[in-house]
């Protein structure tokens, strides 16, 4: 990116974002489908601060999928 402030621009940084987990978005599956939560979540982010939150959220989005939920 030739002018990196732009990176804050919210559309820029969605799109940034996006591109970010596409290329991660099979090792993160892979991962959530294992239920290695710790694994996914140093996919999104490198490392695992914030896992307690992401597997709350994660439970709880589960619970809205029909096809999860019956599991």
């Amino acid at each position: 990116m030739s002018d990196p402030d732009r990176a804050s621009d919210p559309t820029v940084a969605a799109e940034l974002l996006a591109l970010f987990l596409a290329d991660r978005e099979l090792a993160i599956k892979k991962a959530l489908l294992a239920g290695n939560m710790a694994m996914a979540r140093q996919l999104v982010n490198g490392g695992t601060n914030g896992l307690d939150r992401f597997e709350d959220a994660f439970e709880r989005g589960s619970s809205l999928i029909p096809d999860l939920a019956a599991d």
